[in-house]
């Protein structure tokens, strides 16, 4: 059925909106660029259209429920880029114990020298993987198949370990493994704090209600 001029000029309007709103989060963006704290490594300004164009991107024949969820997508997006959080970089130090190392070194200078080299190298893997993945023809299901194997190759690799890293990375490493492994004692302690932190309050209570009512049975 034609839409009348009335619900084209609605049409239209919500259209400029979500566009307002994806470029107020680019000018957000540039800002935090400018004057706050800088996450490594850098988008481009390109790079960071790029991502709200498709954030914003809405289908042929879209109605409400589309536009809600492309202005989800931006509102997501917004997160990330107001976040100073570089989980990578956390990873690694936390991984590597590099706080307690620093404390023991004698020689500052070489350790900032290797530490900034670590850096560099596990980005460099994180890119050439991230690379992989977009370049392959394969759906989104398929590509989180394979990244989840790559982190359960990861997890049964240093399951054994006597001195596994504790960090975020390897606490999903290791969640990604069967029951019949062991687990480091500050796993469960660790588990607890990422899902708290990710997850929310809300959905956090949600899940530890499901978790009590849990029955073997409920995973046949």
């Amino acid at each position: 059925m034609p839409k009348s001029n009335a619900e084209k000029q609605a049409r239209f309007r919500k259209k400029q909106e979500l566009k307002k709103f994806k470029d107020q989060v680019f000018k957000e963006w540039q800002l935090g660029m400018d004057f706050g704290p800088r996450r490594e490594p850098p988008k481009t300004p390109k790079e960071i259209l790029a991502l709200l164009e498709e954030a914003a991107r809405l289908p042929s024949g879209w109605n409400e429920k589309d536009f809600d969820r492309a202005c989800h997508r931006i509102s997501r997006l917004q997160s990330d880029f107001l976040s100073p959080q570089d989980d990578l970089m956390k990873d690694v130090v936390d991984g590597a114990g590099l706080f307690e190392e620093f404390a023991r070194t004698n020689d500052p200078g070489k350790f900032h020298s290797d530490t900034k080299e670590s850096l560099s190298k596990t980005r460099s893997l994180a890119s050439h993987l991230i690379s992989a993945l977009e370049l392959s023809a394969l759906s989104n299901s398929e590509r989180a198949a394979a990244v989840m194997e790559a982190i359960r190759h990861v997890g049964r690799a240093t399951a054994n370990s006597d001195d596994m890293a504790k960090s975020d990375a390897m606490i999903v490493c290791q969640a990604s493994l069967p029951s019949y492994y062991d687990r480091p004692d500050w796993f469960l302690d660790s588990l607890t704090k990422w899902l708290a932190d990710r997850l929310g309050e809300e959905l956090v209570h949600e899940l530890g209600k499901r978790l009590a009512d849990f029955q073997q049975e409920d995973m046949l």
